[in-house]
């Protein structure tokens, strides 16, 4: 477990460039995940700035000022009138897990997507990230949604 006085949360302002991530990208391509360097090269063309009313982009580092994790959500269009946020590019350094760094970082998007969004939905095929999410108040989706798990943040959107 870490104090929170161990780590630091920072949000990401769009129009500054992305914080070095290299070392949390080379750890999850060596692991076969390409979602940290779709991160960085959608981030550094414009193409996902996290930038739409609700979005954002958060990081953690630690006392050495080392990125240890970073995590996302953008606004996802809806056939309804529900206000979805996407969970996205969710990362926590290896050495980090079972520290309560994720935990943390998800806590902190989702209290302030809850303003934004009536529910956040995400992707994952690993079991590993499941657990952690269903852990943290996900549920398993249909298997006919493009996402894997949902969370409701509000039980009604005022209008």
């Amino acid at each position: 477990m870490l104090n929170n006085s161990d780590i630091h949360i920072h949000r990401v302002n769009p129009a500054d460039p992305l914080p070095d991530i290299s070392s949390l990208i080379e750890e999850s391509l060596s692991k076969g995940f390409r979602f940290l360097q779709r991160l960085k090269d959608d981030y550094d063309s414009g193409l996902n700035r996290f930038s739409l009313e609700g979005d954002g982009l958060w990081y953690i580092t630690n006392l050495n000022s080392e990125v240890i994790a970073i995590g996302g959500i953008n606004r996802q269009e809806s056939a309804d009138d529900e206000a979805i946020g996407r969970l996205r590019r969710f990362y926590v350094r290896g050495a980090e897990r079972g520290k309560s760094v994720g935990a943390i970082l998800l806590a902190r998007i989702l209290t302030l997507s809850a303003d934004h969004f009536d529910k956040v939905v995400l992707f994952t095929d690993t079991v590993k990230a499941a657990h952690f999410y269903e852990k943290h108040g996900f549920l398993k989706a249909d298997s006919d949604c493009h996402y894997s798990h949902f969370k409701k943040l509000k039980s009604q959107r005022i209008l």
